[in-house]
């Protein structure tokens, strides 16, 4: 966070460095209220600084006569908001227990995040507040309303700070949602619960699809505190960012101390990208995370650089980003405001600093001074470990047929799974594969790892098949290969036999098979179609419309009824007309049926649909129809062999996309 006032900052700009950001607040006034607000061991007192009370306790610094307001209390944090015009300044000083005050110490506006507030500043244990404000070199104190924030410290505190988080090197383990375990190259950190988050304070944020940057801050405040006293902050911050400014949650994503301690901030897990608030008009795609402290004057910390380096390395890493000292490109929201640098993309890099996008000094120019440093301990650390999952990933087409990753590597059940937009990697014991998978998001351990890639329609998952009906995703347990003993789930149109199979549409023979490779008759295929069309009610005529279909053969009232409708007239010879119910179906002529039955107008074929289909052929349009429709792409040769016999495995993928298209399945 900024020491510098942001009027300042604004006319300073233009020669400010890369690196600031800031958070929106839940509304542009906060009202003056006064009593307590506290939980879990944090307590808020609220003070109108206008009252009489606190002029007649206002008291100075030693070193300084300028005029302020006290507000006695036990408290270990202060902060202020207003409901007014913003000052330039506030500052405050803390009485210690052995009554010597502290020099005066600014605190960070809120001001470019939309909140008339500002942040927190820790003291440790004091007795009484002084608080100071000024716009264009008047004292304005008195239009503040205090907020001395007292935190507790656990018993359990010095505990875990000795022990470290229980994650140990596996990353999270119980978060909320629950992150389950990170891979082995996340970062330890404190989860919510481990520092003491009440949840019940805490709204959802949302999530974006895509990790683009990193964003650094410090929180500036005290750089006096322990390694126990970390918890409290949190704590603190927590307790102000929710309770009294009414925002959603924590407004970093991470935060770390100078030890390189870290600690989980913004609540929805970890392995996602949680949009924070922390960036005004840089939130979307952003990871923020801050040091506890102020860096403006004070030395960045060794240990501090370090976690940030471990935390930026495993995130920008987990989002499969090879080279963390790149650039990317972002899109400003919020570009009405002063406070927002860019107002079109902007090319900025992994790595970069609050001030980069907003009118501050945070995180700090000695932060901000180790930057390149930074930046080359996160590709180290985030080179250290490149996982089997970033290894499949790039080595099966990567982004562009993956897409962003929106769930970074974790274990969930047995199988440890990268979630994408258009894709998953899953790991099962020792295999990891990668498949593209339009059901990433529903995914569950249920599923058990995917068996081919695909981009829509069904999927076949080593424990069932995964497929939309009307809109919503169901999965159906036991998977393709379950009805017939000759159609394994390693079959191409096993999804699509088994689906068919389920809906009535596919019957084999009684020995369990389905004979996929067979050439399928005319009088099957027909069989088939009547009952993709519902098996409509239907009388057949006493006497066949076909020489060579007799009233007691099989599928007799099938073949009558798709005369009846047109969908097959047969051929006229000098016998009368005949059907060939035995003769194989070739592929021009399954076109011409999936056509008639789909009820579509026929498109007029102004080129041919594929090298081996002439314009000028018989069922060119159907053909043409029948590509355009998604039902058949042919064969990577460019070729659709119109005169081979189409056998029940293609027949059965034929008809299953068919009945997609309709919406019957």
């Amino acid at each position: 966070m900024s020491l510098l006032p942001r009027r300042s900052l604004i006319r300073t700009g233009a020669a400010l460095p890369f690196g600031a950001a800031a958070v929106p607040a839940a509304s542009a006034a906060l009202p003056a209220a006064d009593g307590t607000q506290g939980d879990s061991g944090t307590t808020i007192t609220d003070e109108d600084l206008a009252t009489p009370e606190s002029a007649k306790n206002a008291s100075s610094a030693a070193d300084d006569d300028a005029p302020g307001r006290s507000v006695a209390g036990t408290a270990t944090m202060a902060a202020a908001t207003w409901t007014g015009e913003d000052p330039d300044t506030v500052e405050v000083s803390a009485r210690a227990a052995d009554g010597t005050w502290c020099p005066w110490r600014r605190l960070e506006l809120l001001t470019d995040m939309g909140a008339k507030a500002t942040d927190p500043s820790w003291f440790g244990p004091s007795t009484a507040v002084r608080f100071r404000a000024a716009r264009d070199g008047q004292d304005v104190t008195a239009e503040l309303t205090a907020h001395l924030i007292e935190t507790s410290e656990d018993p359990s505190d010095h505990e875990r700070v000795g022990n470290g988080p229980s994650g140990g090197g596996t990353g999270l383990t119980g978060t909320v949602p629950a992150t389950k375990v990170l891979a082995t190259a996340a970062p330890a950190m404190f989860t919510r619960a481990e520092w003491g988050a009440n949840e019940s304070w805490a709204r959802n944020s949302s999530a974006d699809s895509e990790l683009k940057s990193v964003v650094v801050h410090h929180t500036a405040g005290s750089n006096s505190y322990s390694r126990a006293d970390s918890m409290q902050i949190m704590r603190g911050i927590y307790s102000y960012h929710t309770r009294t400014l009414g925002w959603a949650d924590v407004g970093y994503n991470v935060l770390v101390d100078k030890y390189g301690q870290i600690f989980e901030g913004r609540r929805g897990g970890i392995h996602r990208n949680i949009r924070g608030a922390h960036a005004l008009g840089f939130n979307h795609s952003t990871f923020g995370i801050s040091i506890m402290g102020d860096y403006e004057v004070a030395s960045a910390p060794s240990a501090g650089i370090d976690a940030l380096a471990r935390v930026a390395g495993w995130k920008l890493g987990s989002a499969f980003i090879a080279d963390v000292r790149g650039t990317s490109v972002h899109q400003p929201r919020n570009t009405d405001s002063s406070a927002v640098r860019y107002k079109s993309p902007v090319s900025l890099p992994r790595i970069f600093g609050h001030r980069d996008v907003n009118y501050t000094s945070c995180p700090g120019k000695n932060v901000y001074s180790k930057f390149e440093n930074l930046r080359t301990l996160a590709q180290r650390y985030r080179d250290a470990h490149p996982t089997g999952h970033y290894l499949a990933f790039h080595r099966n087409g990567g982004f562009t047929r993956f897409g962003t990753v929106t769930h970074a590597q974790r274990l969930e059940g047995s199988y440890h799974v990268t979630r994408a937009t258009r894709g998953l990697v899953v790991t099962a014991g020792q295999s990891t594969v990668a498949h593209q998978s339009p059901y990433a998001a529903s995914w569950t351990s249920a599923w058990g790892q995917p068996l081919e890639s695909t981009t829509s329609g069904p999927q076949r998952f080593a424990n069932g098949i995964a497929d939309k009906v009307n809109g919503k995703v169901v999965f159906t347990a036991g998977g393709p290969g379950q009805t017939f003993k000759d159609v394994p789930r390693s079959h191409m149109f096993s999804t699509e036999i088994e689906a068919l199979a389920n809906k009535g549409i596919l019957r084999g023979w009684p020995d369990g098979t389905y004979r996929p490779s067979v050439a399928v008759n005319r009088d099957a295929i027909i069989a088939f179609m009547y009952r993709v069309a519902g098996s409509p009610a239907y009388t057949p005529p006493a006497r066949s419309p076909f020489v060579d279909v007799p009233t007691n053969s099989q599928f007799y009232r099938e073949i009558s009824w798709a005369y009846a409708t047109g969908l097959s007239t047969g051929w006229t010879t000098r016998r009368g007309r005949e059907f060939r119910p035995l003769q194989p179906v070739n592929r021009d002529a399954i076109a011409a049926f999936l056509f008639r039955s789909s009820g579509d107008p026929l498109p007029v074929a102004k080129t041919a649909p594929f090298r081996d289909v002439p314009r000028t052929s018989q069922f060119a349009r159907e053909i043409t129809w029948m590509k355009s429709a998604g039902i058949s792409t042919g064969w990577p040769d460019g070729t659709f062999r119109p005169l081979v016999a189409t056998n029940r495995a293609d027949m059965a993928a034929f008809i299953y996309r068919l009945m997609k298209r309709q919406g019957k399945l």
